[in-house]
């Protein structure tokens, strides 16, 4: 019984000194110089381009990462200093909103840095046929940084309305056009047959004072 109250002493005793020299490792000054390695810490990214149908992927670069300090992303993946390569931590994160945490190894649970960013998404209806087709009039469904949200229903009611339009436009076009080609191949035979109508309705007309006369 003695030895398991000698055991316990020394565990309590052994538990608090550690939580002593946690709260002497991480007093004031020492936050404001890991705040300060942390303040180093910056991000930039790029738009993965991959295989077709691999859209809104981004590689996220992270730099100025050292032993002290490691990223925590929105889902609480961690990311160390060891899987850095040439200085880079480089990670792999959707579109939309995203947030990238700086820790320190030495003080786990103090937030140093955060940093809340958008990653622009990829329009994917930019790629249909219709916008291929209506590329002259510059549609927000068909640009392919366009953030709203959108679905079959809305795309097809814009596109359509200018298919539409178009298809009415061709129809009138290809009448006219057609009469055109019409008058330009057989004008002589028109203009003949006007020419001769006139002559008959000229002596017609003579044939009939004539008689009025007699």
């Amino acid at each position: 019984m003695k030895i398991l109250k000698l055991m316990f002493v020394f565990c309590f005793s052994l538990f608090g000194f550690n939580l002593s020299v946690d709260a002497l490792m991480c007093d004031k000054e020492e936050i404001d110089n890991l705040k300060e390695l942390a303040s180093y810490v910056e991000y930039d990214y790029e738009v993965v381009v991959g295989e077709e149908g691999i859209y809104n992927l981004y590689y996220v670069y992270v730099r100025g990462l050292n032993e002290q300090l490691y990223i925590v992303d929105g889902d609480g993946n961690e990311y160390y200093y060891n899987q850095i390569e040439n200085g880079v931590l480089e990670l792999i994160l959707s579109s939309g909103n995203n947030v990238l945490k700086v820790y320190s190894t030495r003080c786990r649970d103090i937030l140093l840095k955060k940093f809340s960013f958008n990653l622009p998404k990829f329009n994917v209806y930019s790629l249909r046929k219709e916008c291929k087709e209506l590329e002259e009039y510059n549609l927000d469904v068909c640009d392919s940084n366009y953030q709203a949200e959108i679905n079959d229903e809305y795309f097809y009611k814009v596109v359509n309305s200018y298919l539409n339009d178009d298809n009415d436009n061709d129809d009138n076009g290809s009448f006219i056009n057609k009469v055109v080609d019409f008058l330009s191949n057989y004008y002589l035979f028109i203009l003949g047959g006007v020419v001769l109508l006139v002559v008959i309705i000229v002596a017609f007309l003579r044939m009939r004072k004539r008689r009025v006369l007699e």
